[in-house]
């Protein structure tokens, strides 16, 4: 692994365990096994390590923003669309360290310009990740065409309400909300 990628990987684990303000540099370069003044040489200061470590984490969720909806049948298409929200929950269920991480981000954003930004582009890639599912639905007949950005858009503030939950609160048990909700949804079509 690269120098780069382990400061990555180290800088994820100091932040998402101490938090923002008590990582330091110093403790992210012990853990990687340089000095500090080696690190300088790939990040000019703790903020360029955080936030070009968003970066990564923003390029790492965008990555997962692939599914073959070709493959989504009229039969398949309720079940596939539910799976796609519970393996989100799933995933930040199993990996608090994310979640930890991911809400700093989202509470820095509210003062850091530069995060915000970064914010709302993952949220923008997000809806439109989301839009391309209920999309598939309309060309299914499974939704109204007229309907499509409001299913979107409930679709996604849905699964970013849960997903905020799990940050804030791991133990609720939000896989059996989900399939409430996607039952709700999906029932109540046409």
């Amino acid at each position: 692994m690269s120098t780069y990628k382990h400061i990555l990987e180290a800088a994820f684990k100091q932040f998402s365990e101490l938090g923002y303000e008590k990582a330091s540099l110093s403790l992210i370069a012990n853990e990687v096994g340089i000095s500090k003044p080696a690190l300088y040489h790939h990040f000019a200061s703790k903020e360029a390590l955080f936030e070009t470590l968003y970066d990564a984490i923003i390029l790492e969720t965008i990555k997962d923003f692939h599914t073959d909806l070709e493959s989504w049948t009229i039969e398949t298409y309720a079940k596939k669309l539910t799976e796609v929200g519970l393996e989100d929950i799933r995933y930040l269920k199993e990996h608090p360290q994310l979640g930890s991480i991911l809400k700093q981000y989202h509470l820095l954003s509210m003062r850091q310009e530069s995060l915000k930004q970064k914010t709302e582009y993952l949220e923008e890639k997000t809806l439109a990740y989301h839009q391309q599912l209920i999309n598939r639905g309309v060309a299914l007949g499974f939704f109204k065409e007229e309907e499509a950005e409001f299913i979107a858009e409930a679709f996604n503030a849905q699964l970013a309400g849960i997903s905020w939950g799990i940050i804030v609160r791991p133990t609720g048990s939000y896989e059996l909300s989900w399939q409430i909700l996607m039952d709700k949804l999906l029932n109540n079509r046409k």
